[in-house]
């Protein structure tokens, strides 16, 4: 009677659903809360340990379920990612990928629109030792100001460059060397304080005589 005691004891907790009690991060380790008691610390199941390493801490409350090699709960591990009251399911179209955190930031691919969507992140950055490539058919820039930092900057451009501004338009604080014509108008152009196409000068005499400076 004893075995067939054991025996169902191990069958019982060879699968048991369970929610997470507490936390531990270093060593990663869980305890869960299934039926009428709390596992000692197990391990949870990430999505890799190997070459290339991920991280997902589980939280307190997240729905679970306990695997158990043998029936045996000290050597049992947790497979994260049950969806619950708590925490339902974010989404209910049935091909997009999406990870909604609990900030409310958005990561969303969906592959029926060939779109991509991240919302509702304050400060994104990306960190390249190399050379950061960005090829795309067109691309649209929304910002109050935006800033690039470079020991220098070299636009190809087959197009014009359009500055749109109510304030003082493009500002350049350094030399410039413009290898082409230039065309200006709708305007006037100064240099030094004088304005090019209306300007008088000094010392005006008739004939060959060179005139004075501009004024």
């Amino acid at each position: 009677m004893n075995d067939i005691a054991e025996i169902l004891r191990r069958l019982a907790n060879l699968i048991r659903f369970g929610t997470v009690d507490s936390v531990q991060m270093d060593p990663p380790r869980v305890r869960i809360a299934t039926g009428e008691l709390v596992t000692t610390w197990i391990p949870w199941l990430a999505l890799r340990a190997g070459n290339a390493v991920t991280w997902w801490a589980p939280t307190v409350g997240e729905q679970v379920v306990v695997l158990a090699a043998n029936g045996e709960l000290t050597t049992a591990v947790a497979l994260l990612g049950l969806y619950g009251d708590s925490a339902p399911a974010p989404s209910d179209n049935p091909v997009v990928n999406l990870t909604r955190y609990p900030d409310g930031a958005t990561f969303c691919y969906d592959p029926a629109s060939s779109t991509g969507d991240i919302t509702g992140v304050v400060d994104l950055r990306i960190d390249a030792n190399g050379t950061l490539r960005i090829s795309s058919k067109s691309m649209v820039f929304n910002a109050q100001d935006i800033a690039f930092n470079a020991q220098g900057i070299v636009f190809n451009a087959d197009t014009a460059f359009n500055s749109k501004t109510s304030g003082t338009g493009l500002r350049i604080n350094s030399d410039a060397i413009v290898n082409g014509e230039v065309t200006q108008g709708g305007g006037k152009m100064t240099s030094n304080g004088i304005t090019v196409d209306r300007h008088g000068h000094s010392g005006v005499k008739a004939g060959d005589d060179i005139s004075g400076d501009p004024v």
